[in-house]
């Protein structure tokens, strides 16, 4: 199950199905910018402490060990 936020077109987040605190994220590059085209994925993960800590995260690599830009 993702889940699309509609103020925020082109960025969806899936649950983990073992722990809801962390989170796949995509990101789709927006039309008429650099990034047009491009598929950034995000690992996300809410710490018990949420929402006085801040969330980590990171850049996740695409499937052939490369970012997809």
């Amino acid at each position: 199950m993702g889940w699309s936020f509609g103020t925020a077109p082109g960025i969806s987040a899936s649950p983990s199905e073992d722990n809801m605190r962390y989170f796949n994220v995509m990101i789709l590059g927006p039309t008429q910018s650099p990034y047009e085209g491009g598929v950034f994925k995000l690992e996300l993960f809410l710490p018990e402490e949420y929402p006085m800590a801040a969330p980590k995260y990171c850049l996740a690599p695409s499937e052939k060990g490369f970012f997809r830009v």
